[in-house]
């Protein structure tokens, strides 16, 4: 009988985050403990992919380069410029984390659609996958979606989706996600 050691892949941690006060170096080993082999550090921002570009080279990790609907509205004019580098770096693994939220009243959705179009003609150019942000925004990713089909491939991160949507987008060639919002007391699985 041989034993078993747990090979699990950490496809969406946000180690940049100012939650951990820059102590990542504890929360990567014990992730290795833990069995965790591989992280990808996932960017909101250009502020944020390069400093997941920093943090991937530091501790061996992946990293996903980027900007959130969230931060749509908040673009350098040359932000896609400010990308290409962290595209090209060997660490990077994707582009994420992108998509569109009108869970928010802001940023409106003008931005958001911007910036959208712009990361998925950016994936379509490198044929990066994609960590797609969707929320209250379905049916709008997916026409986004099908105005860019050389982009196939890719995660919806946090999927809060029906069993329809699901087969809709795993046809398309994307996976689904289910992550943190299967623990809210208010979801409803």
């Amino acid at each position: 009988m041989t034993s078993f050691e747990p090979q699990l892949f950490d496809s969406h941690a946000h180690l940049t985050d100012e939650a951990y006060g820059g102590l990542i170096a504890p929360v990567v080993e014990r992730a290795r403990e833990s069995g965790v082999t591989r992280i990808v550090t996932i960017g909101l921002d250009i502020a944020t992919s390069k400093l997941c570009r920093e943090v991937a080279d530091k501790f061996g990790l992946h990293f996903a380069a980027g900007v959130h609907p969230a931060e749509s509205a908040n673009v350098s004019e040359n932000y896609i410029d400010e990308l290409r580098p962290l595209l090209a770096d060997p660490r990077n693994v994707a582009i994420g984390e992108i998509g569109l939220d009108f869970y928010w009243p802001e940023p409106p959705p003008e931005p958001q659609y911007k910036v959208f179009h712009a990361m998925l003609e950016l994936a379509g150019e490198t044929d990066k996958p994609i960590v797609i942000h969707q929320r209250n925004s379905y049916d709008a990713v997916i026409e986004m979606l099908t105005k860019h089909p050389r982009v196939r491939k890719g995660v919806f991160h946090c999927w809060s989706g029906t069993v329809e949507q699901v087969e809709a987008v795993t046809a398309m060639g994307f996976y689904v996600s289910f992550a943190g919002n299967v623990t809210y007391k208010k979801a409803d699985w």
